[in-house]
C-alpha cells in the first residue's frame, strides 16, 4: 500500500469508517438500535477519553504502550469494552431502575456523563488526579469515577422528564424532577460543548499567550468558563432567536458541529490548515467543522430511511432526530475512538502517524498541565 498521508488519509479513514459504522447499524433493527446500540457504545467513550489524553494514546499501561499494531489497538479495545460493559450495567442499576431496555433516564444520564468526561479529562487534563497520582493507570480509576458521580450530582440537579407524563416509558420513581427540561438541559450541555470544541480549533488560542493561565486548575476554571458562555450564548439564539426546536438545534446544530470537530481535528488530526497561524487557523478550523459536520449530518439523515424505514420528524417522537444523534455521537464517534487505538493502521504506519486522539495532545495543554 502506498504511504498516505494527511489530510488524504484522515479521508479516507474517515469515509470507510462511516461505511463501516453505517453497515453495523443495519445489522440491528430500528427498535434495538434505538435501545441498545447507542446506549452501549457511548458507555466506552469516557474511558476511551482516558485513554487518548490521560494515557497519552495508549502509553499507559506499559505493557499495552509497548505493544505494536494491531494487538496494542486490541488491547485497547479490549480494556473500552470491559470497562464500557460495567459502565453500562452500572448505569442501568443504579439510574435506570434496573429497567431493560434503558430508560430515557438512564440514556439521557449516558450522554450526560460523556459532556462530564469531556469536562474532567479535557478541560481540566485529569486535575487534580493526575497530579496527586503519578501512576496514569491509577489515577484513570477516580478520574473515571468522578465524571460519573460529578455528572449525577449535575443530572439530579438540572434535568425533569416531567413532559414525558402519561407516555409508557416515563418512570416517575426515575425521574430527577430537576430545574430544567431534559432536552434543554442537555441541549445546552452539548451546545457549551461545541465552545470547548471551538477554543481548541483555535489551539486554546489567545489563552496560550498566559503560562498562568495554561496551568491546572486555572485552565479548566477558564475554559469550562468560556463554554458556558457559549453555550448560553448559542442556545439563546436558536432557541430564541430564530425559535427553532429545541431538539431539532441539538442535533442539526450542536451534534453536527461536535462530529465535524472530530473529523477534523482526529481523523484528518488538524491537517486541514496546519501552515496557517492562530487566529485564521481557528477560524478556518471551525468554518471547516460547520461545513463538513452539517453535509455528514445531512447524509445521515438522508440515509436513515433506506436503513431503518421513514421514520417519524420532529415531535412529538423525534425518530429521525434521535436516530441521526445516535448514528453520529452514538456509534460513529466510538467507531472513531477504536480508529484511534489502532492508530489508523492499517492505512497508516503508526510511527509516521500521530494516534488519533479525542482531542489531540499537541492541540491542548490541559493534559500536561495538569499531570
Amino acid at each position: 500500500m502506498p504511504k498516505l498521508k494527511q489530510p488524504v488519509l484522515g479521508i479516507l479513514a474517515t469515509a470507510i469508517t462511516i461505511v463501516v459504522s453505517l453497515g453495523f447499524i443495519k445489522l440491528f433493527t430500528y427498535r434495538t438500535f434505538a435501545d441498545w446500540v447507542g446506549y452501549c457504545l457511548m458507555c466506552i467513550i469516557p474511558i476511551a477519553l482516558i485513554i487518548a489524553i490521560t494515557w497519552e494514546g495508549g502509553k499507559y499501561p506499559a505493557s499495552v504502550g509497548a505493544l505494536r499494531q494491531p494487538a496494542k489497538g486490541i488491547a485497547l479495545l479490549v480494556i473500552a469494552l470491559l470497562v464500557g460493559v460495567v459502565a453500562g450495567v452500572a448505569i442501568i442499576a443504579f439510574v435506570g431502575g434496573k429497567i431493560t431496555p434503558p430508560a430515557p433516564m438512564a440514556n439521557m444520564y449516558d450522554i450526560f456523563v460523556i459532556d462530564m468526561s469531556f469536562l474532567l479529562i479535557v478541560m481540566f487534563g485529569g486535575w487534580p488526579f493526575t497530579s496527586m497520582i503519578k501512576n496514569r493507570v491509577v489515577a484513570a480509576v477516580p478520574l473515571l469515577l468522578a465524571t460519573y458521580i460529578v455528572g449525577y450530582g449535575l443530572f439530579r440537579v438540572f434535568f425533569n422528564f416531567e413532559f414525558m407524563q402519561g407516555a409508557p416509558v416515563y418512570v416517575p420513581a426515575l425521574d430527577p424532577h430537576g430545574l430544567s427540561n431534559a432536552f434543554v438541559a442537555i441541549g445546552f450541555a452539548t451546545a457549551a460543548l461545541c465552545g470547548m470544541f471551538v477554543l481548541i480549533n483555535f489551539d486554546l488560542w489567545p489563552l496560550t499567550k498566559s503560562a498562568s493561565l495554561m496551568r491546572q486548575p486555572t485552565l479548566g476554571i477558564v475554559w469550562t468558563l468560556i463554554a458556558l458562555v457559549f453555550g448560553v450564548i448559542a442556545t439563546y439564539i436558536g432557541y430564541s432567536v430564530l425559535e427553532i426546536d429545541v431538539v431539532v438545534f441539538l442535533v442539526r446544530a450542536s451534534v453536527a458541529f461536535i462530529f465535524g470537530t472530530i473529523v477534523v481535528q482526529n481523523m484528518l488530526q488538524g491537517s486541514l490548515f496546519a501552515k496557517f497561524n492562530q487566529p485564521l487557523k481557528g477560524i478556518l478550523n471551525n468554518f471547516a467543522c460547520v461545513v463538513i459536520g452539517g453535509a455528514l449530518c445531512t447524509m445521515y439523515g438522508f440515509l436513515a430511511p433506506a436503513i431503518h424505514g421513514k421514520l417519524a420528524v420532529g415531535p412529538p417522537t423525534y425518530e429521525l432526530e434521535l436516530w441521526m444523534a445516535t448514528a453520529l455521537l452514538g456509534v460513529t464517534f466510538p467507531f472513531f475512538t477504536i480508529v484511534g487505538h489502532f492508530e489508523l493502521w492499517p492505512l497508516a504506519r503508526p510511527e509516521a502517524a500521530p494516534v488519533a486522539n479525542s482531542v489531540q495532545p499537541e492541540r491542548t495543554m490541559a493534559a500536561k498541565s495538569g499531570s
